[in-house]
């Protein structure tokens, strides 16, 4: 039974009260229309209890605004809301693009200050012998990969017991395949 307003209301008190339940608690898509984050989709959720924050789809689900009673949880940077393919791979272009908020995905390919290592692990010397990495990787840069489902709606599969094969975007764009496996039941 939640509790709103200072009281608490069953489902079918609560659908009496309003005319649609997002007048208290929901979330919406919505894509951001103007300046740097121009394009970026953007879920909204409102709790009902004071609590909302903003999922970045478009920046790796990282959680931007957040705020409890209209108070702010989470730093926000002057850049804002900054969409991923203006983001800067090379030596600190990381701070550019980086929003600020509560959570924010880095690291994966790499972490920590910007760094050069040998790209003998793509087996490609004849394209470069040598990778540069930004500053915590470029994780927070990439858009996640959507499954269209049935008529118009996305869906995000998450990961299912067993191994699962997928192609990563490596050296000069040539893909290569990534193998991992996913505990769990079958």
């Amino acid at each position: 039974m939640p509790e709103l307003f200072g009281a608490r209301y069953t489902r079918a008190e609560l659908h009496r009260r309003v005319g649609r339940l997002e007048q208290v608690a929901g979330v919406r898509l919505v894509t951001i229309g103007d300046g740097l984050g121009r394009g970026v989709r953007v879920l909204e959720f409102r709790t009902g209890t004071g609590f909302a924050f903003d999922v970045l789809v478009d920046r790796s689900f990282d959680v931007g605004r957040c705020e409890l009673g209209g108070r702010p949880l989470s730093w926000l940077s002057g850049a804002g809301v900054v969409a991923p393919w203006y983001y800067e791979p090379d030596g600190w272009g990381w701070f550019r693009a980086w929003g600020g908020g509560m959570v924010v995905t880095c690291g994966l390919d790499h972490t920590l200050a910007p760094d050069e290592d040998t790209a003998a692990h793509f087996n490609q010397p004849h394209i470069r012998t040598t990778v540069r990495y930004g500053l915590h990787g470029r994780v927070g840069g990439l858009a996640p990969p959507a499954r269209r489902g049935e008529g118009r709606r996305v869906q995000f599969r998450a990961p299912r017991p067993g191994r699962e094969h997928r192609a990563h975007p490596g050296v000069a764009h040539v893909p290569l395949p990534l193998q991992r496996r996913v505990p769990g039941r079958r």
